[in-house]
């Protein structure tokens, strides 16, 4: 999120991690099964300061495969249209 000179940058990112940790917090009051629940939200420890702290460093973009391999999934897989979602739920169900 870099500021370009006479804009200010935008709020969402803000409010999105502050609706976040709101949930989060809620969630993690007294969970049922606590050993379940840390380990569920490992990666959460993980990864939140990670995403915080590189925020303005780290552009996310839609162009990440091509510039790793210069090509992108959908032409690797021979996909008509973008179902990258559906092979990361399937990565996700197989771990």
């Amino acid at each position: 999120m870099h500021a370009t000179p006479g804009r200010r940058p935008s709020a969402t990112p803000g409010w999105l991690l502050a609706a976040f940790v709101c949930i989060w917090l809620w969630l993690a009051i007294a969970p049922r099964y606590r050993a379940d629940w840390l380990l569920e939200n490992v990666i959460v420890f993980i990864a939140l300061p990670l995403f915080i702290r590189g925020a303005r460093s780290w552009r996310f973009s839609d162009a990440w495969a091509r510039a790793l391999t210069g090509q992108t999934v959908n032409d690797a897989l021979g996909w008509d249209r973008n179902h990258y979602d559906r092979l990361v739920h399937f990565a996700y169900g197989l771990l």
